[in-house]
């Protein structure tokens, strides 16, 4: 919202201000979760899930956890692009990202091309690789992108400002609490399915994964129109903003 406000408003460098406040933040929520995922256990225990089925799970987060940080920057970075109305790079870095996570789970999971097979950490380590690698395409594509619009979005690389960081927060945790609720909800019926044993489990989180893509599209265009409505007040436009936010 701040960006596209800003962009809307014509104020360029502010975007690019937003930006590095971001990351700040997104570095700070990706150590802190990282580090709580290496407890993961105690969840587990308090559940009640058996130790076989929690030492994998166990094995899993320890090498997710960490897959947070460049995560969060690459969120950081989605968020900023698609603010500016700048979204087909964005879908290829994740289609790309896709594939490789796809081939890195093959190879490691079942170890093809002479990896060792290594069975639950091989495809943490599959997510791990391909986030890191949309972090790197992402980099590579804001150098791309500001050559070639002339802006000089490193000159506004920053410490974190007390200030900006507060109105990033006071935005962003309500949005934030509604969706720990949400995730939460779905996190208790998985831990719940668990205690059922391990191919309970595995069968409740294929089906998870495939109802999950039923509101991706209308994610999708509501965050279009979320980028546009704001856009449009920063613009001082509160008729195109209502009527896009109707659309």
């Amino acid at each position: 919202y701040l960006v596209s406000t800003d962009f809307g408003a014509k104020n360029i460098e502010r975007c690019h201000h937003w930006l590095f406040q971001g990351l700040w933040i997104g570095l700070a929520y990706g150590v802190f979760f990282a580090i709580l995922m290496q407890f993961g256990s105690v969840v587990f225990s308090a559940f009640g899930i058996e130790k076989n089925d929690a030492d994998h799970a166990m094995s899993y987060l320890t090498i997710m956890g960490w897959s947070l940080i460049p995560y969060m920057a690459v969120t950081v970075l989605r968020q900023y692009l698609q603010a500016f109305g700048v979204v087909k790079p964005v879908a290829f870095i994740l289609v790309a990202a896709n594939i490789l996570n796809a081939l890195a789970n093959w190879v490691l999971v079942f170890g093809r091309f002479g990896f060792p097979n290594m069975g639950v950490q091989g495809a943490a380590m599959a997510t791990m690789i391909s986030r890191i690698f949309m972090l790197a395409l992402g980099l590579v594509f804001i150098f791309y992108w500001q050559r070639k619009n002339a802006y000089r979005i490193w000159d506004h690389a920053a410490l974190p400002v007390k200030k900006s960081i507060r109105k990033i927060l006071k935005l962003g945790m309500p949005i934030g609490f509604q969706m720990l609720l949400e995730i939460g909800a779905f996190a208790s019926c998985t831990m719940l399915a668990g205690k059922l044993g391990a191919i309970t489990l595995s069968a409740h989180q294929i089906v998870l994964h495939i109802a999950s893509t039923t509101f991706m599209i209308p994610l999708a265009i509501s965050s279009a129109g979320a980028v546009l409505v704001a856009q449009a007040l920063g613009e001082g436009n509160r008729e195109l903003a209502t009527r896009r936010g109707w659309l």
